[in-house]
């Protein structure tokens, strides 16, 4: 019969003798007894009997039809196809398990899952199957080119056990539903068999981020209209639940741009309560792999608390860590157990730096008197014991010597006092300053530049090759200076008012918060003056310079100008950054140190590689070219149950050439890359969520 549960049908048609015997039962029971009483009652039945014998009978076949009916239900009816098993019909048939093997089908639901439910139903299915059936399994977490769980073929008694066994032991991955692409094989099974009956069986919990969108269900949909132009049979087996509580850690980020040795680096979580009620203290336990002198050392961290969930929400919460030393370090964040417990997991992996690269351009380099030099205070604020214990390793230069230094080494660049830097001539005889062209480009490609002024500085170099008619380096055009530094009893303050909400300035937003002015202990006896409205930059990538804090003079004068330059950041300062034209290095409330330690955290160059993925997508890893003839060992997060993984370097793959070499030819691949050329390590496909090493 076609059914899908026909024992359960069978019992079903069995019950139907019920009613009828109930019925002959209570024809029975009744004794008869002559009444006089009841002549005229009787006539009157005999007149009706006819009509009450039609009123029992229909309500008896109702009684019946709602048995059958009810067993026709519950053992899923599938057509009348299958009835081409009688005498003169055929009775061979395909049979096709698309099995969704996502991590959400982990979802627990009484003492298991509804995987385990699904692979006991399909496990049912298979030992109802004939000899002659042929039947074929095939996974959604595989890929359309993939090998079939269990490729098309007749299955013999004695392969059954072992087939149901396999399908036990089977457990749902950590991707997402590929239904399509898993329809899309069954369509080739399909397209090469020659059975009478051809029939998919979907199980699933189709979930609404599998079908939705035009990579979903337009997809799904294609792939079905072509099983259906083979006279495919589509069943949809669908064990979805509800979940009544799940939390899933949505992500864990890096809220600073990066992280450095010994500084405390702040982390931001978010969480979605996926459950229909309000949840609250969500406690997320914590645990860091961190690098120390003895190797990778596993710590606990203090967990994070978030008050509250609504339902249906997105939650977020910032925690910081502070990592010992600089190298790889992994973040692992764990929400308490709950009905599906694959979502509860997050990993972050980490370059930590040992330190920030400063590079400082002094415009007043004094090799005999340090203290004399305009980077004295700059440098003891940053990195006072001048090895980078600080998280901050300050080199210093004359102007001169900056043509020949590597920028690409140093994370932010420092002006300190720069009067202007050496001009050269181009082949064409025009006049180039390729220290400012070197700093553009630097810039640009996301490097942080800060620029003190001072004394020294030559308004005709900043008003020229620096500014480039608003679009150079320089955010404003220099005017005079004002103020005269032997003066100590007349300067000017920063306006309180002025002050932008931004972290570079942020230590004077939270004095100004606190109710507190620091400012009153910062003195700027001397300044350089600029023009308030600067015209519009003619380069797409120099955006409107920013003021973040105004001096208090009767102009207004802008003291703090940021500007962005292409993907990097300009911080100008007019101010110096000695104590020759104010007091603020020795500020007792601290500003100037925490300013410009501030600086370096917001400007600094990133230079993050990108440590995280998605289940399925290819882990991409860029080497240098020394490594090219090197080979890697990639462990898995089953490691070490699962082998590690030998991997190759091979030549990035150029723009439009429609991707990486394949695996199969990288090692001819490498040998005729040019020497020098950029390299990179491929791992496919990763099936498993966590930590790739």
């Amino acid at each position: 019969m076609p059914f899908l549960n026909p024992i359960v049908f069978w019992t079903a048609l069995g019950a139907v003798s019920i009613p009828i015997i109930i019925h002959l039962l209570n024809r029975r029971r009744y004794r008869l007894l002559d009444w006089a009483a009841m002549k005229f009652l009787l006539e009157s039945l005999k007149r009706n009997r006819r009509r009450l014998r039609i009123e029992e009978l229909i309500l008896l076949a109702l009684r019946c039809l709602v048995l059958v009916v009810l067993g026709a239900c519950l053992a899923r009816l599938t057509g009348c196809s299958a009835m081409n098993k009688l005498p003169g019909g055929s009775s061979s048939q395909m049979a096709v398990f698309v099995v969704d093997d996502s991590y959400s089908m982990g979802q627990r639901v009484g003492g298991g899952t509804i995987f385990s439910a699904a692979a006991a139903d399909i496990s049912a299915q298979i030992a109802g199957l004939g000899d002659s059936d042929k039947l074929a399994i095939l996974l959604t977490s595989a890929g359309a080119e993939d090998e079939p769980f269990f490729k098309p073929t007749h299955v013999a008694n004695a392969e059954r056990d072992v087939l149901i066994n396999r399908l036990k032991a089977l457990k749902p991955g950590d991707g997402r539903a590929q239904l399509d692409k898993a329809l899309t094989a069954a369509a080739r099974i399909f397209s090469d068999d020659k059975s009478a009956n051809k029939r998919v069986y979907v199980y699933g919990d189709f979930r609404q981020a599998d079908l939705s969108g035009s990579a979903g269900g337009d997809a799904v949909r294609k792939a079905c209209d072509e099983l259906r132009k083979q006279g495919v049979d589509i069943v949809a087996m669908d064990f979805g639940r509800k979940a009544t509580g799940n939390l899933t850690v949505e992500s864990m980020t890096l809220a600073d741009r990066f992280a450095v040795a010994k500084s405390p680096v702040r982390l931001r979580l978010e969480v979605r309560n996926n459950g229909p009620t309000l949840v609250r203290d969500v406690e997320i336990k914590l645990t860091a792999r961190v690098t120390t002198p003895e190797g990778l050392r596993d710590v606990e961290l203090p967990p994070a608390l978030i008050e509250a969930i609504d339902r249906r929400a997105l939650a977020s919460v910032e925690t910081t860590v502070t990592f010992p030393m600089g190298g790889p370090a992994v973040v692992t964040a764990t929400l308490p157990p709950d009905e599906l417990e694959s979502d509860n997991k997050a990993d972050l992996a980490l370059d930590v730096r040992q330190a920030v690269s400063v590079l400082v351009v002094d415009g007043k380099l004094d090799l005999a008197e340090p203290t004399a030099s305009e980077s004295f205070f700059f440098k003891m604020a940053l990195d006072p014991e001048g090895n980078g214990s600080g998280g901050t390793k300050v080199d210093v230069v004359s102007p001169p010597a900056l043509a020949d230094t590597r920028l690409d080494e140093y994370d932010l660049v420092a002006f300190l006092d720069v009067g202007d830097l050496p001009l050269s001539m181009d082949s064409t005889g025009k006049a180039v300053w390729p220290g400012v062209m070197a700093c553009e480009r630097y810039v640009k490609q996301g490097g942080g530049l800060v620029i003190f002024t001072g004394p020294r500085v030559n308004p005709a170099f900043y008003n020229g090759p620096m500014y480039a008619e608003g679009s150079g380096l320089s955010p404003l055009r220099i005017a005079q200076t004002v103020g005269r530094p032997s003066e100590r009893k007349q300067f000017f303050r920063l306006d309180p008012k002025s002050i932008s909400a931004e972290p570079v300035t942020k230590v004077f937003q939270d004095f100004l918060g606190a109710g507190l002015d620091p400012t009153q202990f910062i003195r700027f006896y001397a300044f350089t003056a600029t023009e308030p409205a600067p015209p519009p930059s003619t380069d797409a990538d120099v955006k409107p310079a920013r003021v973040l804090a105004r001096f208090g003079d009767q102009d207004s004068s802008p003291a703090i100008v940021a500007r962005q330059f292409g993907r990097g950041t300009v911080l100008t300062i007019y101010t110096t950054a000695t104590t020759d034209w104010n007091d603020w290095p020795a500020d007792e409330n601290g500003t100037y140190v925490a300013m410009l330690n501030d600086a370096v955290r917001g400007l600094a160059a990133q230079r993050n590689r990108n440590l995280s993925g998605t289940v399925g997508e290819p882990i991409v890893f860029e080497v240098g070219s020394d490594l090219r003839d090197a080979t890697a060992v990639l462990k898995t997060p089953l490691s070490p149950a699962q082998p590690a993984v030998a991997l190759t370097a091979t030549p990035v793959a150029a723009e439009g050439s429609g991707g990486a070499a394949a695996p199969t030819t990288a090692p001819a691949a490498a040998a005729a890359a040019p020497k020098g050329g950029p390299m990179e390590l491929r791992y496919e496909r990763p099936v498993s969520a966590g930590v790739y090493t």
